[in-house]
């Protein structure tokens, strides 16, 4: 069985803990489905995932228009867990590189965490927008 639940969150950084928190819930419910013993470290993945993507897509939206938004998309199966972040920014290439954390940046620790945290990160262009696709799958050792 797969379930879809999808989010529409205004383009603001106080809505950063709804939408994370929302990725707690989802991921909450998987643990619940599949008896994933380390709940506190699955969900703990999702709510650091979430709270970056989140958090880049509104540091870089293209304007300030106050009805830009963006999508959160969760699909769950038995197997694994999805969240699909949607917004109409500026096209990014996803560096395949860690930042070199030796030098300190300002930035780009973001999509190196959720690398570290999720099973698989996707990023394509549709729709003149970006779409970044995180899955963390269940694993059988709990």
């Amino acid at each position: 069985m797969k379930e879809h639940i999808s989010l529409v969150v205004p383009a603001d950084l106080k809505y950063l803990r709804l939408a994370s928190m929302a990725g707690v819930e989802m991921a909450g419910i998987i643990c619940e489905q599949a008896g994933i013993k380390d709940r506190e470290g699955f969900c703990h993945a999702f709510e650091l995932a979430i709270s970056e993507a989140f958090a880049n897509s509104v540091k870089h939206r293209k304007d300030e228009d106050e009805s830009f938004h963006v999508n959160v998309d969760f699909q769950l199966t038995p197997e694994e867990l999805t969240v699909i972040i949607r917004d109409k920014n500026f096209h990014f290439v996803l560096d395949e590189n860690p930042p070199d954390l030796d030098a300190h940046p300002e930035s780009g620790y973001g999509l190196f965490l959720i690398r570290q945290f999720m099973d698989k990160v996707d990023y394509r262009r549709e729709d003149d927008g970006n779409v970044v696709s995180m899955t963390k799958r269940v694993h059988s050792d709990g």
